[in-house]
């Protein structure tokens, strides 16, 4: 059975004079909640529409709010596809299009299960299976020496493991001289964890980092601002972690890096887990007090309303499910997407800091928060709107 609240149509409706542009995009492919077998060929696939007499300036897509390819929009070709190995996991699927008056649309979010996972992850391939690495990128700085395979029996967990072989005479003077990293979007407000199984043959001294990647949150190159690092010593096989951090900045260009230079010899890595704490659970309250629990699906009002820095949305969920919140602006565009997962029944909260996907201010205006909920017995879309105020 399928629920709707229909504000959110009617919303739409009222303020379509808003909407400057005809520009669109449509996902296509893959379909939403499609369960992917792992390692096989994935098509993403989108249809774009354009704002008449202006042209296409580029088609992309997004995994995990993360910006993964993109393609040179043709004049008169309105279907983009790209072809993608699917690594184990749950992924958030959305593209965008600009044209060349700078005007940029966002397609539906789909989400799709890879594998068997069943936690979801904000990392890909963290169980380094198919027999690569990818999107993992291992290399080398300042003349250190390593080299890096994957093997397809892993003692430490199901799946593959990545293995480093560190040079007796070039290991490198500082850990970030032999590195293992992936672009992860981080927000503000948001807090991560990250756990991984590791060995090494001897006591190997490595530093996690979340760090710029080349371009820091302005736009300039060559920029490598280190957000937060913390260090740790790997030596038995075993579980590594937690390692919390409670990020203050937006960079959806960031890359969560390994650093394991310095100690010469063996160094394996599995089962790397990077969730956000920020969208969990609120704890039920005690039914002894005799507080009575929601049941249904209930989406609450934002506080503040109206807001200025930022607001807090919360909503409860009777029953265990996929869930995601996207925020749209009155013309109906999503503008912002939050990494979304399997969530259990009860309360969860999201904060929003009145910035779009590419932490970028959004001016004063009514915004539609939604979300959308998939259970094992019923699936469900609550809307509200509120207003941001600067």
């Amino acid at each position: 059975m399928i629920k709707c609240v229909t504000m959110f149509i009617c919303v739409i409706l009222a303020f379509t004079s808003l909407n400057a542009t005809d520009l669109s995009v449509k996902l296509v492919y893959p379909t939403s909640h499609a369960q992917v077998e792992a390692c096989r060929k994935l098509d993403f696939t989108a249809e774009v529409t354009p704002q008449d007499d202006i042209p296409l300036d580029r088609v992309r897509y997004y995994r995990n709010g993360v910006n993964w390819t993109s393609a040179r929009a043709d004049s008169g070709v309105w279907t983009y596809t790209r072809t993608w190995t699917a690594y184990p996991g749950y992924y958030t699927i959305f593209a965008s299009v600009s044209d060349d008056s700078g005007n940029v649309a966002y397609s539906d979010t789909t989400w799709i299960n890879v594998g068997t996972i069943t936690t979801p992850n904000l990392v890909s391939n963290g169980t380094f299976s198919c027999g690569t690495a990818s999107p993992w990128n291992p290399h080398t700085n300042s003349g250190a020496v390593a080299e890096f395979d994957v093997l397809d029996n892993s003692w430490l967990s199901e799946g593959g493991i990545l293995m480093a072989f560190i040079d007796t005479d070039n290991p490198g003077s500082e850990t970030w001289h032999v590195q293992v990293d992936q672009v992860t979007a981080i927000d503000s407000g948001h807090t991560y964890v990250l756990t991984f199984k590791a060995e090494a043959s001897d006591p190997m001294g490595i530093d996690i980092v979340w760090q710029e990647n080349g371009v820091d949150v302005n736009g300039d190159d060559n920029a490598y601002t280190v957000w937060y690092q913390q260090s740790l010593t790997v030596n038995d096989a075993g579980d590594y972690g937690p390692i919390t951090y409670e990020c203050n900045v937006t960079d959806h260009n960031n890359a969560l890096r390994f650093n394991i230079g310095t100690t010469p010899g063996e160094f394996y890595l599995d089962d790397v887990l990077l969730t956000d704490a920020s969208i969990t659970a609120i704890p039920e309250k005690d039914n002894a007090s005799g507080t009575q629990q929601p049941q249904g699906y209930i989406l609450g009002s934002n506080y503040p309303n109206p807001f200025n820095s930022g607001t807090v949305i919360q909503y409860h969920i009777p029953e265990g499910g996929y869930t995601t919140l996207s925020i749209y602006n009155v013309a109906g565009q999503k503008i912002r997407t939050f990494i979304p997962g399997m969530q259990g029944a009860g309360a969860h909260m999201v904060s929003w800091d009145g910035k779009d996907q590419a932490g970028r201010e959004l001016a004063s205006g009514v915004y539609i928060y939604r979300i959308d909920s998939r259970g094992i017995r019923d699936s469900y879309s609550l809307s509200q709107k509120m207003i941001l105020i600067k």
